[in-house]
Order: C-alpha cells, then structure tokens, then sequence
C-alpha cells in the first residue's frame, strides 16, 4: 500500500518544516550565547534528580533547583532547537501520517536507499555489523574477553526487560570478523538462517544502550552535569570559574528539557515505541553501576578494554590522539595558574571545583580522589575537554535512526523485536526519525570554531578567553590530521570533528 496524496503532502510538509529547523538552528543560534546582563552571583542548591523530575528516576543524579542564571541559554537557540522541533513533532502527533501505511524507502523524501547522508546503510550486513562497534555511535561497550575473541555485553544492561543478548567478535589480523550472537541462552552463529535477526537485535538493543545510559545518561545526566556544577560552585571571579563556565555554559538548561521531554510520554522516543521512560531509566541505572570517571579518560579506557588490539579501531586511535591534545592544552593551563603545587593547595577555588565534582559523580579512581596536584588538576580539566567528542560520537544514531534499509527499520519499535514482527508504520518511523534529525540539525551555535566569545561577559576575564583561542588554534591542526586518517579508512569516524568541536556538551 502505498502513501495517499494528503500523506505525501504530510512528508513532504515535515521535511520542509526539518530543513526550516536546520537552517535556523545554524544561523540563529550563533548569537545564543551572548546573554543580555552581566550575570548575577546565586546559591547554588544541588538535589537529587528525583526531587525535580520524579521518584522513579535512579539514583545517583544532580541537578540545580532551580537553574541558576549562568546555565540558561537564549531565545534563538531556544526557539529553533525546541519550538520548531516540538512544531514538527506535534504535526506528526496531531495529522499522524496513516498508521497503516508500511515503510517503503521509495517514498518520495525520505532518504536515498543508497545511504542516509553520513555513509550508513543500516547495519544489515556483516561488514556495517562490525563497523557499528568499531566506528559507530557507541564503541564504549566493546571490550576483549580472550586473546581471540572480543564480546559486546548487551545482556547485562537489559536484564528484566525481556530482551539481552551478547555479540562476540572473533580477532584476526585484518580486525573484527562477526561471531556468534547469544540470545535467550541459544548460541546463532554466522551462517545460521536466524543470524540476520540476531544481528537486528543486537543494533536494537545498542542502539538503546548508546542513546539513553551513553549519550544520555554517562555524557549528559553525569559528567556533563557535573562538570557544570562543579564550575557554579568554584569563586566568582576567579579565572578557573570563567574556564570552566566556557565548556559547560548551557549544559544544565539543555539537561533540564531532556528530564521534562526526552524522557516524558510524549517524547518521539516514547510515541514511535522505541523506548520509555521505564526502559530508559532501568538503563541510565544499569550505566551508573559501572561508572567510574577513568572510564572518560581515553587512554585509560582503551587500555581496560583491549581496544588497542583491533586493528584500525577507529575510536581508539581517535580518541587517544585527541586526549593527547587536551591533557597538554589543560597542563598549559594549569602551569600558568599555579607555579606549584603549593600553590594550588593554597587556593580555594579548585579544591571547591573538585569538591563539587566528586559530590555529583557516582564514582571516582583513587587517584583523583584528592586534589593535590597540578597534574590532577589538568587531568580533570582534560575530561571536560573530551565531553566533546564523546558526547558527539554516542550521540550519533543515524546509522539507526536514518537507514533506508527496510529490514533495519524494523529496530524502531520496542515491542517489535521478534523474528516475525513487521516493519514498523510511517508514523513510527517518522516519529524517530524526528530526534535523530534534530540531533544532527545542531551545528552552529555551539561551535568552538566560531563562538562569539569576545562578546560574553561570562567570559570578563581574558586568560580565559585566551586560552579558549589557543585550543582553537590547535583543534584546527588537528582536525586535519584527523581527515587525513579517515580518508584512509573504509568508513570515516566522521564525528570526531564535533560540529567542529563543541564547546561545551549542551546539545
């Protein structure tokens, strides 16, 4: 069956309304981050999560009741990201496109059967299947269970849902090659009929795990969160507070709509199916169990894990060399500081920073449990650098969201992962569609490259200004190396190079 005029006109309305939505995002919103007055010194009240948002939340969560007038964003980034989006998704909710109509990827807008915009087919195949752990939206899982074999523990995060499975990966030289999937307790190797479904559920369920306890949950609802609370609570005035304002401005009024929206009924998550606020909150609880802050450390990470045995892992490499620059960029920062470690103890402004940061995070590594020294200090400042990457790679679900491949629609819908289900309708999948769209619309205003810092009073003192144009200045170079990299590679890791590196994670 195919889509009836009056739904062809519906498409073709939203997709007009989607483009409308982008171009205003990046013209609009370069101008957001210039407030109006100077702002004003408040009491920062820190509460847990559920004290704002609802008891069923997990806990572990901090936010600021209220908001206090540093974190609030303005008007023209407001208006484009949530109004027009909100527009867009309230035209889907109220003239839905017919329910009944199947996806077909020849239906007229949609994207190109050949790709979706960013080089993803879908994931269908063995070779995507592989590239989705290694270079896909969400390489923080993948981890080395032998000398042979890597394993993908999807199982653990899910469990009580219904759903789990494993994915293991045998390593060869060339790199990954697809093992067997477990599901239920049944081992379906590569060859069995049923392998092909098995693959779908495991993007089902990564898919899940990478929005909502990655993206969400870890970069969002924790370090994000507490990055910026951690930077309220450090002395007005002093040049680390103007810093750490920089790369957290806008992160808790951001965070704040994704608890009133994101995770609310009538969020596209929870009206395509594809997740509620139930499923979302069992798995952002699951994440903070294992969190540990070293897991944002790349270096650290990529060591736990094995990752540096596959061969190109596009995320290992990527984020090891970004790490470099940052952890030399924070040790500039803080040698011009303190001229010792003496001096740093004697200042009460970092040891407010880090106790705020400690207070809000679910787990610190022993060795930043204190703040003794310069080299700790320039390490913390150095994960709040990497927030921008990995908020941007763990934030990219297109490979899910905006496959033409019918078979992978078929991850859309929750309740819709068994071997025999259908492919969800248009509505679903315009539905999802939505945020994977508005996700990636979100290039301009929080852009390191182009930001009107010079204008921000947030900003008063120009050590810090001067520092942010130094780092500037450097990601330039190194975004070319790293074009240079993935120009070699069969399948780029394309957000490395976020909205030509954030700011700060408010997006």
């Amino acid at each position: 069956m195919q889509p009836s005029v009056t739904d062809r006109l519906k498409i073709r309305a939203l997709f007009a309304m989607r483009r409308l939505q982008r171009r205003s995002i990046e013209e609009w919103s370069r101008h957001t981050w210039v407030p109006r007055a100077h702002p004003r010194e408040v009491a920062l009240r820190v509460v847990p999560a559920r004290e704002r948002y609802g008891d069923d939340l997990p806990a572990g969560l901090f936010v600021a009741s209220p908001t206090p007038p540093e974190g609030r964003l303005g008007w023209l980034y407001v208006l484009p990201y949530y109004v027009l989006a909100g527009a867009a998704f309230e035209l889907h909710r109220r003239a839905p496109i017919e329910g009944t109509i199947p996806w077909a990827s020849d239906t007229p807008g949609l994207p190109h059967p050949e790709g979706n915009g960013e080089g993803w087919r879908g994931g269908t195949d063995d070779a995507e299947y592989v590239r989705l752990r290694v270079q896909g939206p969400n390489p923080f899982l993948l981890r080395r269970e032998d000398d042979r074999t890597f394993a993908l523990d999807l199982a653990t995060p899910f469990e009580g849902t219904g759903r789990g499975a494993v994915a293991r990966f045998a390593l060869t030289e060339s790199g990954l090659r697809p093992g067997p999937i477990t599901i239920d307790g049944a081992a379906i190797a590569p060859g069995d009929g049923r392998f092909g479904w098995a693959r779908r559920v495991v993007n089902a369920l990564d898919a899940r795990f990478s929005i909502f306890a990655q993206h969400l949950g870890v970069v969002h609802f924790v370090l994000a969160q507490a990055y910026a609370l951690a930077a309220a609570a450090t002395p007005y005035g002093h040049p680390l507070r103007a810093v750490l304002h920089a790369h957290t401005r806008g992160t808790l009024e951001v965070n704040d709509y994704a608890y009133r929206l994101l995770l609310s009924p009538a969020s596209y998550f929870a009206q395509s199916g594809f997740c509620d606020r139930g499923l979302a909150a069992r798995l952002i609880e699951a994440r903070l169990r294992t969190f540990d802050l070293g897991d944002a450390i790349a270096p650290r990470d990529v060591a736990r894990r094995g990752l540096g045995a596959i061969p190109g892992h596009a995320w290992a490499i990527e984020a090891e060399a970004s790490w470099e620059l940052f952890i030399d960029h924070a040790r500039e920062l803080v040698g011009r500081l303190y001229a010792s470690d003496d001096a740093l103890r004697a200042d009460d402004a970092p040891r407010a920073f880090h106790a705020a940061l400690c207070r809000a995070l679910p787990r610190v590594p022993d060795d930043l449990a204190t703040l003794e020294t310069r080299e700790q200090l320039a390490v913390l400042l150095a994960v709040l650098l990497s927030l921008a990457p990995m908020h941007e790679v763990s934030g990219d679900y297109s490979p899910f969201a905006l496959a033409p491949e019918l078979e992978q629609k078929r991850i859309v819908r929750w309740d819709a992962l068994d071997e025999s289900a259908p492919a969800p309708s248009l509505r679903d999948v315009f539905l999802f569609e939505q945020g994977a769209y508005t996700g990636l619309s979100n290039t301009g205003g929080n852009s390191m490259m182009d930001s009107p810092l010079a204008r921000d009073p947030r900003l008063a003192h120009p050590f810090a200004r001067e520092w942010i144009d130094a780092l500037r200045r450097r990601l330039v170079a190194h975004e070319a190396e790293v074009s240079r990299r993935n120009a070699a590679r069969p399948h780029p890791l394309l957000r490395m190079q976020p909205r030509k590196w954030e700011l700060s994670v408010s997006f």
